[in-house]
């Protein structure tokens, strides 16, 4: 019969530390992954995104590995291959994407289809109510389900190759790259000391501060028209907002203090490594 002192000891060093930490990390990444869904979320909003949606789309539809969007290299390649055998564009083949990922997506959005509990097809009454297109809260969860697995198979490596401490410390540095990085272009405009419009979302709001006119994530068109008229109408309003940027960046974004800042986190990082390392 295992004593307090045996369970203390597997807390601390044995084996059941290993799994508290597993526990922890899964709870970790489990939160994190639903607060970028919940709180980030906005539809897709890249290029890249929804290419790979319409490819994506393509194949639920049985339409083919093919693609709606039109790249003259592409259609150049083809057709001096092909010459007359060439198809149209309307069912033109996707020559760069990887077709794994597009694939998975695939299956999604067919079993959405097949269940019809996604609708690919809105009618003008949804329309008006419209903020996420349906299909990319499938795309969403795709996402924060490759999210989770790429984090415990960077935990399971990093630990394997030192120990515990790394694999947490490797995760946490993979959670945080997923989140919107500081953007230069922003930065450029703010040190120029130009009246800043953005979407108030977490990642802009840390940049900016207060520093901007922030305009509302999910009704995009009116905050902007709005934030456009009054500007437009009180030009010593935007100049003053443009110089309160513009010291923002000087006095928080200067190379030299970004620099001492990160020596200073990975002092702290790895001091904190060395305390939570050991084999379990």
């Amino acid at each position: 019969m295992k004593t307090i002192q045996d369970w203390v000891y597997n807390v601390e060093a044995g084996p059941l530390r290993l799994w508290l930490v597993r526990i922890a990390l899964l709870l970790l990444v489990l939160g994190m992954s639903a607060y970028i869904g919940i709180r980030e979320f906005n539809g897709l909003r890249t290029f890249e995104a929804m290419d790979l949606a319409q490819q994506a789309r393509q194949l639920a539809e049985g339409k083919g590995f093919t693609t709606l969007v039109i790249r003259p290299l592409a259609l150049w390649q083809v057709r001096s291959n092909l010459e007359n055998s060439a198809p149209p564009v309307t069912d033109f083949p996707e020559t760069l994407t990887p077709p794994l990922y597009p694939v998975l997506l695939a299956a999604c959005f067919k079993a959405g289809m097949i269940s019809n509990l996604i609708p690919f097809e809105l009618s003008s009454e949804a329309l008006k109510g419209f903020r996420i297109f349906p299909p990319d809260t499938v795309v969403l969860a795709l996402q924060l389900v490759l999210l989770v697995g790429t984090a415990f198979l960077i935990y399971g490596w990093a630990q394997r190759q030192f120990d515990i401490g790394t694999g947490v410390l490797a995760v946490a540095f993979f959670l945080g790259s997923s989140f919107d990085a500081t953007r230069p272009v922003l930065l450029e405009q703010m040190g120029a000391a130009g009246c800043v419009v953005l979407q108030d979302v977490p990642g802009n709001r840390e940049i900016v501060g207060e520093t901007a006119w922030p305009v509302d994530p999910l009704a995009p068109i009116p905050g902007y028209e709005a934030a456009f008229r009054a500007l437009t109408a009180d030009p010593a309003s935007a100049e003053a907002l443009g110089r309160q940027a513009q010291d923002r960046v000087q006095a928080l974004y200067d190379w030299d203090q970004v620099t001492r800042r990160y020596e200073e986190l990975f002092r702290a990082l790895q001091a904190g490594a060395r305390d939570f390392s050991g084999s379990p």
